[in-house]
């Protein structure tokens, strides 16, 4: 079953869209709205329920139905401020319901960029999608299913960030999901955007759901919504040429320098890149590709910047490897890729590693910064034993460089929420520090004194762990919430 609803003219606080709404048949079957705004939905495969020889269906919206209440302003306010200009009682607008075969469903016509609003919505009837407003505006949660895809491709969301207080202090945090699997979450501050995300497979309908943290009103006189960003394109195009990524620039007109990659992507035994400076901590991520034809079985993949060892990976063929690279602010930096093989490429002879399928600047969270050990300040660091969403098991050990910059390193950690406080040991540099007594809901602080004239090794354990939750079955003792330097 086809539902084309919409709940964008309900006003304020009835935007969004009905959680508990299902279809009545033969079973219950789940009508799959998220967000807020207006969908074209398509359950799945349904049964009917059969009444004295009669097929029926029934969609229940799982709301009570209630007046609109519209906003009144001139003249209209004059009189009457306390009746609704319309008392119909109404649980959204309906455009279509319609019931098809699989058949008519595998076969719709499904768009590969939606860029113009509301028209891209309306005519595109093929077009699966949940959770944007017809003007284009979203909210925390919306999904798309657009065409075909192969790997290799890359995705685009590109749009704005509503200069509101909040999101320009503290950014909105993103996460872009690919056929049901979740790419790394980025944080947005207020302005333009653009992101970019590989294809990894390949598909007959492509599933796209974002998720934003957060969600305020924009236009606290005459629009009522909670909005989280403005959509300009979702679209999947075919990877770029890489010669665009040697015209990208900084403010001065400075360029990326690139040795050892061909024109069309393929990399050698070795590459580099001469970064430009950037005014602020910026992080290049490069998505390469170890071909499914490679007559080798894994190749192994060592990347560093400015000598350092950032990551090192056996990538096995027919994968898709990304790579994340610090750039602190202040000088250029040299970024490094090494290959421990090569063969040569069908057709031409010539040797070659891993192919560059996308290149782009990513705005990571807090929390994936530092559990790589990076600091927006430009300060790098080892720790070992976090997750990248900040959880531990039991031990978490950290290498402080010797710094003049900072003094102190902050940790800051909250336990697994168990019935029973339990203990944190502490050491820094091989002597036991401290015992510290983990409560529940409490964020404990711990302050580690930095030197400039030798690194720092301290180490964080504690002898009890537990499962996540039914759907996470990791056994984890505490999260790391912050790290930062005084």
């Amino acid at each position: 079953m086809i539902v084309d609803f919409s709940r964008t003219s309900l006003g304020a606080g009835r935007t969004h869209l009905p959680e508990k709404a299902i279809v009545l048949g033969e079973d219950d079957y789940k009508l799959p709205f998220v967000g807020d705004g207006s969908a074209r939905i398509v359950t799945s495969i349904i049964e009917p329920e059969y009444y004295e020889g009669q097929a029926y269906l029934t969609v229940d919206f799982g709301d009570p139905a209630r007046v609109i209440e519209k906003l009144k302003t001139g003249l209209m306010r004059w009189y009457g401020v306390n009746y609704a200009l319309d008392d119909r009682r109404l649980v959204g607008f309906t455009r279509d319901i319609s019931v098809i075969t699989d058949e008519q469903y595998r076969a719709m016509a499904r768009p590969h960029k939606i860029s113009k609003f509301p028209d891209d919505l309306l005519n595109n009837k093929g077009l699966e999608y949940s959770g944007i407003y017809e003007d284009g505006w979203i909210g925390r949660d919306a999904f798309f299913k657009l065409g075909a895809s192969h790997t290799g491709q890359v995705l685009y969301f590109k749009g704005y960030i509503p200069e509101i207080p909040r999101f320009v202090k503290d950014g909105i945090d993103v996460t872009i999901s690919i056929n049901g699997r979740p790419t790394e979450i980025v944080n947005l501050k207020a302005g333009k955007f653009e992101l970019t995300r590989l294809i990894k497979e390949e598909t007959d309908i492509t599933s796209i759901s974002l998720h934003l943290s957060d969600a305020q009103v924009y236009d606290t006189d005459r629009d009522k919504r909670a909005v989280s960003a403005f959509v300009n394109e979702i679209s999947i195009e075919d990877a770029p040429d890489f010669e665009s990524f040697r015209n990208l620039a900084n403010a001065a007109g400075e360029k990326f320098v690139v040795t050892g990659i061909d024109s069309d992507g393929w990399i050698g035994r070795s590459a580099e890149f001469k970064a430009p400076s950037f005014d602020g901590f910026r992080v290049l991520k490069l998505d390469l590709e170890m071909p499914g034809w490679a007559p080798v079985a894994t190749d192994n993949l060592v990347a560093s910047v400015d000598g350092k060892k950032i990551r090192e990976a056996t990538v096995p063929r027919q994968t898709f490897e990304s790579v994340y690279f610090p750039l602190p602010p202040g000088p250029q930096h040299l970024v490094h890729l090494d290959a421990s093989a090569v063969f040569p490429l069908p057709g031409d002879g010539r040797q070659r590693s891993f192919l560059v399928k996308n290149i782009s600047f990513e705005n990571l969270t807090q929390t994936d910064l530092f559990s790589r050990g990076w600091h927006k300040s430009g300060y790098l660091f080892d720790i070992k034993g976090a997750d990248s969403d900040g959880w531990v098991e039991k031990g978490l050990s950290f290498w402080f460089p010797a710094t003049s910059k900072f003094k102190e390193a902050i940790v800051q950690v909250v336990r697994y929420p168990a019935k029973r406080d339990f203990p944190l040991r502490v050491e820094v540099d091989g002597a036991k520090a401290s015992d510290r007594q983990l409560g529940l809901e409490q964020t404990e602080t711990i302050r580690v004194p930095l030197s400039a004239l030798k690194g720092t090794a301290v180490a964080l354990s504690s002898d009890h762990a537990f499962v996540l939750g039914t759907s996470d079955t990791r056994m984890r003792s505490y999260r790391v919430v912050n790290i930062d330097f005084d």
